[in-house]
């Protein structure tokens, strides 16, 4: 069904009075798209044009569009964020480009977000990445499309990062994006005054190029990341150029760690800051648990905005499907009954591990494939030993049955099938991240001499 929309109806709607994710905080922040800020007279027109439209008999939608901006009062208007899913970790290249491609083989990722459902016309964002790692390099794009109201904005980002290692289970990178955006009157929208030259310029849109830049620190199970979309600040002019918005610059730092309890069991909490330049801060806490490398659950809450409900589950080796429900606690609750989110992860090219019984222990070590147990018991219940004629001792002491253990005299990770980590050149880094496991060197080095 399609909607017809006056000239003040398209002003309004394309204005997100929103406290989500993706755009700014109701009380205080109102654009015509993600990441836009009004610089001219177009801002002047859509406030006056609105108050004179709501002052005569309009329609409910219009009704609606004209009580949240006039609601604001005197408000400032001012610019949206990157629109940022409730998963923001499944796809934080979007916000930080230092992440792409953090792990080996090629990586597929897709998410749709439909945001305050039961309101007309409320945004909807998808996006869909690709990304792979060579060498040290971490490569990707993506392809992101955002509606809100009758206006829409997509385009296309190229991302590229460097990873370098500091020390043991230590790396620092750092990444750059760059893309191409779109902004225009959303296809199929009817307009009553096509004569009007605000709606021939959204009708034509304007296309604009955005930047992205960021450094992220992991250090075993801690990371620290810092990034800055839309870093500068491009200005958009809208047909003959009379009109003009700007892109603003945000600021995101990430923090956070991931807690083990043995081989089945991680908590992992972080925190993120969102800042826009002239804005209010905007926080945002979570803490999920992860089950046996496979099922997660979780919860976030963004203040003064939202609580989330978290859910993921790996089907397979190559596959993830994640989830997410908003429940909504700014004054929106009362005519949203809250937003939906999918995602999809693909891993392509990665070794395909076999792990018939889906309990996180791979076939090829697993001693019982066919039923879930924990790794340090080799994939078995730990009831089921004596029926299974299978050794219960640990000699080592190393958590992994001698059993399965390789090593069962010297004690060793279970990673390492039970054997302790070799360092043949003695420089105190391990051979499997030593770029010269042959020659004593030093961690800045790769384990290389200077």
């Amino acid at each position: 069904m399609k909607h017809r929309y006056s000239i003040h109806t398209i002003d309004l709607l394309g204005v997100s009075a929103t406290s989500s994710p993706g755009y700014a905080a109701l009380p205080t922040n109102v654009g015509i798209g993600p990441g836009l800020r009004h610089r001219s007279g177009l801002a002047s027109t859509v406030a006056q044009r609105s108050r004179q439209s709501c002052r005569g008999r309009l329609p409910r939608l219009v009704l609606m569009s004209c009580l949240l901006v006039l609601g604001l009062g005197g408000q400032r208007l001012a610019a949206q964020q990157y629109p940022l899913f409730s998963n923001y970790w499944t796809q934080a290249y979007g916000f930080n480009p230092a992440i792409t491609a953090p792990g080996e083989g090629v990586v597929v990722n897709a998410q749709y977000r439909h945001q305050w459902v039961g309101i007309e016309d409320a945004p909807i964002t998808k996006i869909a990445a690709v990304q792979a790692r060579v060498g040290r390099f971490g490569l990707g794009g993506y392809f992101f499309q955002d509606q809100a109201g009758a206006l829409q904005r997509s385009g296309g980002t190229l991302l590229a990062a460097y990873r370098q290692p500091l020390g043991p289970q230590v790396h620092l990178s750092a990444g750059l994006a760059g893309g191409y955006y779109h902004l225009r009157l959303r296809p199929g929208t009817q307009v009553l005054d096509t004569e009007d030259q605000l709606v021939a310029m959204a009708m034509n849109g304007a296309w604009f190029p955005d930047f992205n830049a960021g450094i992220h620190l992991q250090a075993g199970n801690f990371f620290l990341g810092f990034s800055v979309p839309q870093l500068f600040q491009r200005r958009i002019r809208f047909g003959d150029g009379q009109s003009r918005t700007r892109l603003q610059r945000h600021y995101y730092l990430a923090t956070g760690y991931s807690f083990r309890f043995g081989d089945d069991f991680q908590l992992q909490p972080s925190v993120l800051l969102k800042l826009g330049e002239g804005g209010s801060p905007q926080y945002e806490g979570s803490l999920r648990g992860i089950f046996v490398q496979r099922f997660w659950v979780g919860g976030s809450y963004r203040w003064q905005e939202s609580a989330v409900a978290l859910a993921g589950v790996q089907l397979n080796p190559r596959v993830e499907l994640t989830y997410a429900y908003d429940f909504t606690t700014s004054g929106l609750r009362q005519v949203s009954h809250g937003s939906h989110e999918v995602g999809l992860t693909i891993r392509l090219g990665a070794e395909a591990v076999s792990d018939s019984d889906g309990d996180g222990t791979p076939d090829s070590r697993d001693r019982c494939p066919q039923e879930i147990g924990p790794r340090n018991n080799g994939g078995c219940p730990f009831d089921m030993f004596t029926d299974k004629g299978l050794d219960e001792e640990d000699d080592d002491g190393d958590g992994i049955w001698n059993s399965i253990d390789e090593c069962p005299e010297i004690a060793g990770p279970y990673e390492n099938k039970g054997c302790p980590w070799e360092d043949r050149d003695f420089d105190g880094i391990r051979d499997e991240i030593d770029e010269c496991p042959g020659l004593a060197g030093v961690a800045s080095n790769n384990g290389c001499p200077i």
